[in-house]
C-alpha cells in the first residue's frame, strides 16, 4: 500500500503543477510573419519566406513553414532556426489497464480440471511527466502492475521508475542521461517441470498428493540501469566539397541485477528447500565517429544539372565487461568475467539521395572467453532506388503509379559468444524418460561451458529483397529472401551425466518473408479548407512466411545431440535433419511395412530412436485488418499455422500402455488463432480544447486469443515443453493458453 499511495500522490503532484502552469504562465503563440514576406517576387540575394514555403530541414530538424520558426541563434560561425513547439512547458500522461484472464484450450481427456484454474486479475498503472523546453526534455515515470495468474495462489507484482534527461543541448553537442530501476516479486513460479507435475496432478484428479500450495516458491529480482551519451555534430564547406560533416558520439550503459529465488520440491525429497542467487553486472562503453562529405558532378539529363555524392566514413570501439556471480544455498558455483572488445570501421557510398547506397564494413571482435575463430567479420549491403533513377533519366517505359521500388542485397559474417551462464534448462530432461521426468526435480544445477574458453558461434549471412510502393502509397509492398548458416552451434551436451556448453555443429536455416500492407483514407470535406469532416480510413496487411532448416554436420562425430525432451521422444540436432527435428522410439516393421509382433503377439518396439517428425510449419499467414470512423478504430489480429508436427505426450502419460511407441502420439499442429481483437475510442480535439486540462483521452476495450481452431488434441499447439522454446513441438503436461479481456485508459494533461 506504501508503494501504491507514493505513486498516487506523484501522479496529484504533477496534476497539481501541470494546473498551476496553466494559471500563472501566459499562452505563448506562434511569431506572425512580416508583411515584407508577403511579396510575390524575389530581388538578387534576397528571398521572400511565406507560411507556404516548402519544408526546410536545418540541423537535422523540419520546419514545415516560416511560421514556425520562433528565432535565428548564432552557434559560433554558424546559424541555426530555433522552431516554435506546441508541446513546450509541462506534460502529464497516465495509462491505466484492468485484465481478466481465463485459461484456454485444455486437453480433451482431462474432464473437469477447468475447475482447478481460478480467474486471474491483472493491474497495469503506469505514469510519467514530461517538461519540454527549446533545449530538452526532462520525464519521470512510474509504474506498477501486477497479475494474479489463473493459478491459484501464484501471482507476480513489479514497481518501475525512470528519470531521464534529453536533447540537453550546449553548442554542438547534445546529451541524453538518465537512470531507471524496477523490483520483481513472484510466487510459485517454479521452473517449467513444476508446472507440468502440477498440471499432471490436476489432470489425474490427484491434487491431494501434491501439496503445492504449501511449497515456499518465491522469488524477487531488482534491477537497475544507468546510460549517459553525448553527440557531437559540426558542418562545414571546404572548397569544391559541399555539406562536410562531422558526427561522433560517446555512452556508457552499467546494468546490475539481483535476482533471489527459494524452491521447494516434492521429490525425491518432500518439502526440501533449496535457494539461489545470482548477481550480475553489465558495463557497455561505446565511442563512435562519423566523417562525411559530398561533391557535385556535372551530366546531361533533365532532372538535375548536377550529380550529388556522398561518402562516409565510419569507426566505432565498443567495451563491454560482464560479471555474474550465482549460488544455491550460499554455496558459490559459478564466478565468471568477460571482456569484450569491439572495433568496427567502414565506408558508405551514396548517389543523389541515396538512389544507389553502397555499404562497407568491417569488424575485428577479442574477449577473455573466446577462442579459435578469426577476427574478420566483414559485411557488405547495396541498395538500389530503381524508381528514382528510373524518375532521374527520364524513362518512358516506367510506371509513375510507383512511387518506391527499392531492391537490396547484403552478405555479412558476424559471430555471437555463449552467456556466462546458461540459463535454457531444457536438454536436462533429456537423460530419463517422460514418466521419471513427472516424478524428479532435476532443474536444481547449472549448465557451463565445459572448458574455460570456447569457440563462438559464427553466422554466414546473406539477405536480398525488394520494397515497392504503388498508388500513392496506397499498396505497400516487401519481399525479402534469407539464408543463414551457423558454424559451431553451442548447446548442451550430456557427457559422463552431467550437462556442459559444446559447439554441436553446424545448422543452416533459409526462408522467405511476404508482407503486403493496404491502407486508404476518405471521407467528405468541410468547404473549401480539405478538412476531414467525415474521416473514414481502413489497412489490411498480409504476411506469408516459410522457413527450412536443415542440420549440415555434428561435431565430435555424434549421430545426433539432444536439445529438449526425454529419452523416448525429444527434439534432436541430427545431421540432415531440420533443426529440432522430433525423435522418438517406434515399431519395427517388416519388409512388406506392416508391423512386426514378438510371440505374445505385441508390436516390437525399436529402442533405437527415429526421426518421427517435424514440429517447423509449412508456412505462416498473418491477416491484420483495421477500421476507422470518426474516433473509432476496430483491429483484428489472425494467424495461420499450417503443418508441423507435435508429439502429445500428454496423452501418452494418460494412457500409459508400455505396448505403445513415441510414434503413436505425433499429430499434426496446424491451427488458426484469433490473437486479438481491440476496439478504442478517441476523444475529439474540439472537446479537449473545452477541457482545457486534458489534451488527449483514449479509451478502449480487446480480447486475446479469443479463438483458436486446431486438430490437435492437446493444449495450444503453440506452446513449448516445460515454457522453453528449444522444446517446440513437445507436450507434456504444457501450460494452456490463457484467453483475457482487457479495458484500458490513456490520458494526456
Amino acid at each position: 500500500m506504501k508503494k501504491i499511495s507514493t505513486l498516487l500522490f506523484c501522479f496529484a503532484l504533477a496534476l497539481v503543477a501541470h494546473a498551476q502552469q496553466q494559471q500563472t504562465k501566459p499562452e505563448e503563440t506562434p511569431p506572425t510573419p512580416s508583411p515584407l514576406l508577403g511579396s510575390k517576387t524575389d530581388t538578387l540575394g534576397v528571398v521572400f519566406l511565406t507560411d507556404k514555403t516548402p519544408t526546410y530541414t536545418i540541423a537535422g530538424e523540419d520546419y514545415y513553414s516560416i511560421i514556425g520558426v520562433r528565432k535565428f541563434q548564432r552557434l559560433g560561425k554558424d546559424y541555426t532556426m530555433i522552431h516554435y513547439r506546441d508541446n513546450e512547458g509541462w506534460q502529464v500522461n497516465y495509462h491505466g489497464a484492468v485484465m481478466l484472464s481465463q485459461v484456454g484450450r485444455l486437453p480433451e481427456t482431462v474432464g473437469n480440471a477447468k475447475d482447478f484454474f481460478r480467474t486471474g486479475v491483472l493491474y497495469q498503472n503506469a505514469v510519467n511527466t514530461r517538461f519540454n523546453f527549446t533545449r530538452g526534455m526532462i520525464e519521470l515515470a512510474l509504474g506498477h502492475n501486477k497479475n494474479n495468474s489463473i493459478i491459484p495462489a501464484s501471482f507476480n507484482e513489479m514497481y518501475n521508475a525512470q528519470l531521464k534527461a534529453e536533447r540537453l543541448k550546449w553548442r554542438q553537442f547534445t546529451t541524453d542521461i538518465g537512470v531507471s530501476g524496477n523490483v520483481a516479486n513472484k510466487q510459485l513460479t517454479n521452473f517449467g517441470a513444476s508446472h507440468a507435475r502440477l498440471l499432471s496432478a490436476v489432470f489425474a484428479d490427484t491434487l491431494a498428493n501434491y501439496p503445492y500450495r504449501t511449497l515456499p516458491d518465491q522469488g524477487e529480482t531488482k534491477d537497475v540501469l544507468a546510460w549517459w551519451r553525448t553527440d557531437y555534430e559540426k558542418k562545414f564547406t571546404d572548397g569544391k566539397l559541399a555539406n562536410k560533416k562531422l558526427q561522433s558520439h560517446v555512452s556508457v550503459v552499467f546494468n546490475k541485477l539481483w535476482d533471489d529465488s527459494e524452491f521447494g520440491r516434492l521429490a525425491p525429497t518432500p518439502q526440501e528447500t533449496f535457494t539461489r542467487r545470482e548477481e550480475a553486472a553489465d558495463t557497455r562503453a561505446e565511442l563512435w565517429t562519423r566523417y562525411g562529405f559530398g561533391w557535385k558532378k556535372s551530366c546531361d539529363y533533365e532532372y538535375d544539372k548536377r550529380l550529388f555524392h556522398t561518402l562516409n566514413f565510419i569507426g566505432l570501439y565498443t567495451f563491454n565487461r560482464i560479471e555474474t556471480n550465482v549460488k544455491r544455498t550460499n554455496m558459490p558455483l559459478f564466478d565468471g568475467l568477460r571482456n569484450a572488445h569491439e572495433i568496427t570501421y567502414g565506408a558508405t557510398y551514396s548517389i543523389i539521395y541515396n538512389q544507389i547506397v553502397i555499404d562497407l564494413k568491417n569488424k575485428h571482435y577479442a574477449s577473455n572467453t573466446a577462442d579459435n575463430y578469426t577476427n574478420m567479420f566483414p559485411s557488405a549491403k547495396v541498395v538500389v532506388d530503381l524508381n528514382k533513377l528510373a524518375r532521374l533519366y527520364n524513362f518512358e517505359w516506367w510506371n509513375y503509379n510507383v512511387n518506391l521500388f527499392k531492391i537490396h542485397a547484403s552478405a555479412s559474417r558476424s559471430m555471437s559468444e555463449a552467456a556466462l551462464v546458461y540459463r535454457n534448462y531444457a536438454a536436462l530432461s533429456t537423460a530419463m524418460t517422460a514418466n521419471d521426468a513427472l516424478r524428479n526435480f532435476y532443474e536444481d544445477r547449472e549448465i557451463f561451458a565445459q572448458t574455460e574458453k570456447m569457440t563462438p558461434e559464427i553466422y554466414e549471412n546473406y539477405e536480398t529483397g525488394l520494397r515497392m510502393n504503388l498508388w500513392k502509397n496506397k499498396v505497400i509492398t516487401t519481399f525479402s529472401y534469407f539464408n543463414t548458416t551457423t558454424r559451431g552451434m553451442i548447446a548442451p551436451y550430456n557427457t559422463v551425466g552431467e550437462f556442459f556448453l559444446q559447439n554441436v555443429g553446424d545448422v543452416r536455416n533459409a526462408g522467405f518473408l511476404v508482407d503486403v500492407l493496404h491502407q486508404n483514407t476518405f471521407g467528405i470535406f468541410r468547404d473549401e479548407e480539405r478538412y476531414y469532416r467525415h474521416r473514414i480510413h481502413y489497412s489490411v496487411n498480409f504476411t506469408f512466411s516459410a522457413m527450412q532448416s536443415k542440420v549440415l554436420s555434428v561435431a565430435g562425430g555424434y549421430e545426433k545431440v539432444a536439445l529438449a525432451g526425454f529419452a523416448d521422444a525429444g527434439n534432436y540436432f541430427a545431421a540432415g535433419e531440420p533443426m529440432g527435428a522430433i525423435f522418438g522410439t517406434t515399431y519395427e516393421r517388416m519388409s512388406d511395412g506392416s508391423l512386426a509382433y514378438n510371440d505374445n503377439g505385441e508390436p516390437i518396439i525399436n529402442p533405437q530412436l527415429q526421426r518421427i517428425g517435424n514440429p517447423a510449419p509449412d508456412f505462416t499467414v498473418g491477416i491484420t485488418p483495421q477500421f476507422g470512423l470518426l474516433q473509432f478504430s476496430l483491429s483484428c489480429a489472425m494467424e495461420y499455422n499450417h503443418g508441423g508436427d507435435r508429439w502429445n505426450g500428454t496423452r501418452a502419460a494418460q494412457e500409459n500402455n508400455p505396448a505403445k511407441a513415441a510414434e503413436d502420439y505425433i499429430e499434426r499442429a496446424s491451427y488458426f488463432r484469433i490473437a486479438q481483437v481491440a476496439l478504442s475510442y478517441r476523444l475529439p480535439e474540439r472537446y479537449t480544447h473545452k477541457l482545457k486540462v486534458i489534451s488527449n483521452l483514449n479509451v478502449g476495450v480487446s480480447a486475446h486469443n479469443l479463438l483458436l481452431v486446431s486438430p490437435y488434441k492437446g493444449v495450444d499447439p503453440a506452446s513449448e515443453l516445460f515454457g522453453y522454446s528449444v522444446g517446440r513441438g513437445l507436450d507434456l503436461f504444457n501450460m494452456p493458453s490463457v484467453r483475457s479481456f482487457q479495458i484500458f485508459l490513456k490520458l494526456t494533461i
